[in-house]
């Protein structure tokens, strides 16, 4: 039998971070909301996600007309 091991969201929060960075505003919220999802965040990682989540709100902003 194998050993669950918790899940590490590092690997979303830098797909949020890279999708950001490139004006993917879909894939950036996808990726927060499955690190958030998937698992407790430490209080670094949650500075992290706040951090994506107002550039990617900031992003959606400057894209209106």
């Amino acid at each position: 039998m194998t050993q669950m091991r918790p899940r590490d969201p590092s690997g979303h929060l830098r797909n949020a971070w890279f999708a950001a960075r490139t004006g993917d505003v879909v894939t950036a919220r996808r990726s927060l909301r499955n690190a958030r999802r998937r698992s407790l965040l430490t209080p670094t990682m949650d500075r992290v996600a706040r951090s994506i989540a107002a550039a990617v709100g900031e992003a959606v902003e400057s894209r209106a007309p």
